[in-house]
Parts: structure tokens; C-alpha cells; sequence
């Protein structure tokens, strides 16, 4: 092994709640490693007693595997007595984790404890319930209007799916009454403020001197036509809010031109006034639309109610749903969480920078005093001084799409210090040459040099190891010529795919990419690249070039086949011929080009509820 550095070496010895920033290739995985062998091998726990989390099943296996070597190459005797049973050890991603603690208060949601934890299945039960629900529902009349508005494919798949798997939680269904009251509330606190402004604005222009010119003769005009503003409002009759959008939007105030000394003032009224009027404009249509509104989040708490149904019988949850599920648990039954609490002794985290508020409640629970049993979620002054070790790094989170919150880790620091913690840092990165940490040094503290907001990661130069052998490293850009006249270039997309395809290929061929392995210069093979990408709107390309350049890969997902609507929609009808009683699938494949109805046609057959195609 490499000796720790002395950032390493500290965090290793710390032996109170401290938060660790680590930067790419610092060591972390080498860190949490030595940090659990010493509590082990100095007698401070067992391997049962120290709960070790990860984000990801890989990086868990990666970090058993790690552990379970360093504890063969001891010849410690508690240590080797301990890595006799290792098979007692708790290491596991924190949803996993979750999930037992779960499995152990489910029937409190109405859930049966032998639960699976599936995003994707989960999503498939939101589209079959949402399909049935929009098609039974399809005479309601703010359905009807809303469809209207947006289209059945914008009101099925951009809303009612998304709402289903992303906000309707068993542990917490969305109060859609309480919603509509709180909107109803704002609004009119909104509506009321601006009428009293638009109404001094008013008084102001009434105010100025008529001599400013014929525009302000017309403009005084219509300050006496509309009156006084706040007249409008809701509690002085039923219709005057539309009253409101018929007479008061229509009111057309001119600027003047003139040399008046006044001029300027004017004009600036009637700036303040379009502004307002504009704003005003649409809180009043938003209380207009109040019954419309209240008529919709009626429909949604029933689809809410419909599907929570479907998933408590299917006994499918989302990642999410286990989350919150597990954190009231811990925060409603105080047996269940003393037990935790006097199970483990220390708790580790690795990248917590990809967890949210909700997962550090969770652990601030197992962490909380042993003495203390409140039903409010635990700050950090009430906490073990020494049972949390978390690692991670802001500028390193990739999960912002599933709930991952920066901030929650930025804000740890803070807190675990003001509480007697520590905060420490691993600033060397071992994994890549000195010039490009150089490099990236002075790139991302030009992109991060703005990054002032609570969610946003904050740059920090990366110190670097010495450089190994001969080696020359390089950054390459490649860019695409604008296209001339006569000249057939590729769409943008492909045109990227291609060329790196090409490039790698022809590199391992020519081997002509030096790397280093092992200490050691040797030429790259095609395992030694990597292609990071933002998404995978792009992967499909890079999927077929390399099929025909005949570069061997492996993907996380394989997004060729089903990206092609065409492969898609032969995909539903032989869907259909295994499960006849997909409507989904029936659904999609009669909107689809090969029977090509339209949603009102596609609708009446489904809730005819005959077989496929009878």
C-alpha cells in the first residue's frame, strides 16, 4: 500500500463527526478503508457495529471487497478474529438500508413487508393508472378542457405520469386540499397588494399637471373612466375580477413626448403601470380559474388515491417512497430507533454530495444521543460527538435528477462543526498526471468562479502527485467545420459519434495512445477508454458506429434498439401478442402510424374493454 498522506492520516484518526471533502482521486475508498480497519483493529467495534453506506450496489461490492483485503493482510489478532466474521458486516447503498428498516414497520402504509424497491415498475403502474383514470374520466369537464388545452399525450405522459412517480408518496400523499387553499389565500393577498399599487399609480398620473400635453388630457380621461381601482376587488361584488380583466387591462395609458418638465414623471407612472398591469393580469386570471383549478386537483387526489391503491397491492415502491417511508418510521416508533442507535457504534457514508435532506434526517436519527427520544427531527447538537463520517464531494454530484441536493452537504460542515465536529479535506488527486490537474485548475475555476448560490458546487484547486515516467499528457478538442457549399457533411450528432469512434479505433490499432498502468507506460486497448456524457439523448450514435467499426463495448443501458419509434411501436403489437391485456401497449400501438387513430377514436375502443382487436 502507499503511505496515507497526512489529510488522510488525519481523517483516518478523527474520531468525532466530521465531514470529509474529498476530491476526485484523492484516496476516499483508500480513507473509509483504513478508518474502518483502525476502529476494528483498536478495539472499538465489531464488524456488526459499524454501518458502512454507499450510493451505489457497485461501489458497496467495491468497498466489501476493499475492507475484506485489508483485513487478510493484518496480523492483528482482533482483526483476523473480526474478518472471521465478516459475512456480520453492514455494508450496503443507503437505499438498501432503507429498505430494512421498512420491512420492519411497513404495515403502518398499508404496505406488505415483502416489498421490492423498482423506479421503472413503479413508472409502469403510473402509466396504466393514469391511462385508465384519464379514460374513465374522460366526460369530466375540466379534464375535458384541460386535454383541450394541451393534448392527451402532453395531459397523460408530461403530467399525470410524472406526478404519480415523482410526488405521490405513500408516506406522504400530496394534500391537494390544502394546495388549493394555500393558492387561494396567496392569490388574494397578491390581487389586493397590486390593486392598492395600481390605484397610488392612478392618483400619481391624476396628480401631474394637464399642460404636459394633449397625451395627458387623454391619459386623465382614463383615470376617470376606470375609477378607483381597488374597487375591482373580489369582496366588492361576484363578477368584478373579470370586471377587472375587461376594464382595467384595457386601459391603454400613452407616454408623452413633450419638453414639460413633468414628462419624465409621467412616463415613468406609466412604465410602473404596464408592469403592474401585466402581473395583476395574470393573478386575476388565476382567480378566475379558481373553480377550474379546485375541479383538477379534485381529479388528482382521486388519481392519487388510485395509484397509491395500485402500488400498496402490487407491492412496488419507488426509491423515494422507501426514503420517506423509513424516516417516519424512525421518527414515530422509538423502539425501533433506539434499537438502531445501540446497533451501530460508527456510520460511515461515502458520496453523500448525491443524497438529499431527507437521507441525512435518516441518519441523524441513527446518530441521535442515546438518552434522547424526541419526535422532532434531531439538529446536530443532538448527536454522538462521534458516531458520522461522511465523504464526499460537491463538485462530483451526478444525481441532481433523482433528488440529490448539494447543498444538504454543503451545509454539514457547518453544522457538524458548530456541534464540536470537524470538517477536513482531501485535496491530492493520485489517480491523474500533474499537467492535467493543472489544467483542469485553471478551466473550472474560471467555469465555478460564480458559484455563489447554496445549491451550486464551489471550485477548489486540486493538488497532484508527482508524474510517472515519460509520459506526455494531452487534451484534445474536436471540432466540426462549418459546412461549404457542395460539401456533404453528417448532422452534428453523428458527425461526433463517428470521429470518436474512428479516433479510438484507430489508436488501438496504430497503437499509437500511451497510458499508464501499474507504474508503467504500455499502448491502450479499447477497455481503456471511457465516454462520460451529460445524458444519453446522443448514445444511439455512438451505438451504431461502433457496431460497425467493430469496437467491442459495454454500456450501463442499451438505448439503440428502443429509441426508434418504428422498432417501438412493432415492439407494443409483439408486446401485444404475449400480454393481450396490455393496454398500454394497445394504447400506444393504435395511436401509433401502423393503425394511426386519433385519441378520441383510440379512446372509446379502449373503454369498450373488448379483447385486442375484437
Amino acid at each position: 500500500m502507499r503511505e496515507l498522506d497526512k489529510n488522510q492520516q488525519t481523517a483516518v484518526d478523527c474520531d468525532s463527526n466530521v465531514v470529509v471533502s474529498a476530491g476526485a482521486g484523492a484516496g476516499k475508498t483508500t480513507v473509509l478503508s483504513e478508518r474502518y480497519f483502525r476502529l476494528i483493529s483498536e478495539g472499538k467495534a465489531g464488524v456488526e457495529n459499524i454501518l458502512t453506506l454507499t450510493f451505489t450496489r457497485k461501489a458497496a461490492a467495491e468497498m466489501n471487497e476493499r475492507i475484506y483485503q485489508r483485513f487478510l493482510s493484518s496480523t492483528n489478532p482482533v482483526v483476523l478474529s473480526q474478518a472471521a466474521e465478516f459475512d456480520k458486516a453492514r455494508i450496503s447503498t443507503l437505499d438498501s438500508f432503507s429498505a430494512q428498516i421498512v420491512r420492519n414497520g411497513s404495515e403502518r402504509f398499508g404496505v406488505s413487508s415483502d416489498f421490492s424497491s423498482d423506479n421503472e415498475a413503479a413508472a409502469s403502474i403510473a402509466e396504466e393508472a393514469a391511462l385508465d383514470f384519464l379514460l374513465k374520466k374522460q366526460d369530466d369537464k375540466y379534464l375535458q378542457e384541460f386535454i383541450y388545452l394541451h393534448g392527451f399525450e402532453l395531459v397523460y405522459k408530461g403530467m399525470f405520469v410524472p406526478l404519480a412517480v415523482n410526488e405521490f408518496n405513500i408516506s406522504g400523499p400530496v394534500d391537494f386540499a390544502g394546495l388549493l387553499e394555500k393558492q387561494k389565500v396567496e392569490l388574494g393577498i397578491c390581487y389586493h397588494k397590486n390593486l392598492a399599487e395600481l390605484e397610488k399609480i392612478r392618483i400619481d398620473i391624476l396628480s401631474l399637471s394637464p399642460d404636459i400635453g394633449k397625451v395627458m388630457t387623454g391619459n386623465i380621461s382614463l383615470c376617470e373612466k376606470l375609477g378607483d381601482v381597488e374597487s375591482f376587488s373580489e369582496d366588492s361584488g361576484k363578477n368584478r375580477v373579470e370586471d377587472f380583466l375587461e376594464t382595467a387591462v384595457s386601459i391603454k395609458f400613452k407616454k408623452g413626448t413633450s419638453k414639460h418638465p413633468e414628462t419624465p414623471l409621467l412616463n415613468e407612472f406609466i412604465e410602473n403601470w404596464r408592469s403592474l398591469i401585466s402581473i395583476t393580469e395574470s393573478v386575476a386570471n388565476g382567480i378566475v380559474s379558481l373553480p377550474f383549478l379546485e375541479g383538477m386537483f379534485g381529479l388528482l387526489k382521486e388519481f392519487q388515491d388510485l395509484f397509491l391503491a395500485r402500488k400498496r397491492i402490487s407491492g412496488i415502491l419507488t426509491f423515494q417512497d422507501v426514503s420517506k417511508m423509513a424516516v417516519s418510521i424512525l421518527k414515530e416508533d422509538i423502539n425501533l430507533r433506539n434499537f438502531y442507535k445501540k446497533e451501530f457504534r460508527y456510520i460511515m457514508i461515502d458520496e453523500f454530495q448525491d443524497n438529499n435532506l431527507m437521507q441525512k434526517e435518516l441518519l441523524y436519527f441513527l446518530a441521535e444521543k442515546s438518552e434522547l427520544t424526541g419526535t422532532g427531527i434531531p439538529g446536530a447538537e443532538d448527536l454522538e460527538p462521534d458516531k458520522l463520517f461522511f465523504v464526499g464531494d460537491e463538485k462530483q454530484s451526478i444525481y441532481r435528477f433523482r433528488g440529490a441536493d448539494v447543498s444538504v452537504f454543503k451545509g454539514l460542515s457547518r453544522e457538524l462543526i458548530n456541534s464540536g465536529g470537524k470538517a477536513l479535506a482531501l485535496g491530492t488527486n493520485y489517480r491523474s498526471e500533474p499537467d492535467l490537474i493543472r489544467f483542469f485548475n485553471r478551466v473550472f475555476n474560471l467555469v465555478m468562479k460564480d458559484a455563489d448560490g447554496p445549491f451550486e458546487a464551489v471550485f477548489e484547486a486540486l493538488e497532484y502527485r508527482n508524474p510517472v515516467g515519460d509520459l506526455v499528457p494531452e487534451i484534445s478538442v474536436f471540432y466540426k467545420p462549418e459546412s461549404k457549399a457542395g460539401e456533404d457533411y453528417l448532422h452534428n450528432n453523428e458527425a461526433e459519434a463517428w470521429y470518436i469512434a474512428k479516433f479510438i479505433k484507430d489508436k488501438v490499432e496504430n497503437k499509437s495512445f500511451e497510458i499508464v498502468k501499474d507504474g508503467s507506460l504500455v499502448t491502450a486497448g479499447y477497455d481503456d477508454f471511457a465516454i462520460l456524457m451529460r445524458s444519453t439523448s446522443n448514445q444511439i450514435m455512438y451505438e451504431k458506429y461502433f457496431r460497425k467499426l467493430n469496437i467491442p463495448c459495454t454500456v450501463q443501458g442499451v438505448r439503440a434498439l428502443f429509441m426508434e419509434a418504428p422498432v417501438n411501436d412493432i415492439y407494443n403489437l409483439l408486446q401485444l401478442l404475449v400480454y393481450p391485456d396490455d393496454r398500454v401497449s394497445y394504447a400506444a400501438l393504435l395511436r401509433s402510424p401502423l393503425v394511426n387513430l386519433s385519441d378520441d377514436i383510440t379512446a372509446a375502443i379502449l373503454l369498450n374493454k373488448g379483447d385486442a382487436f375484437s
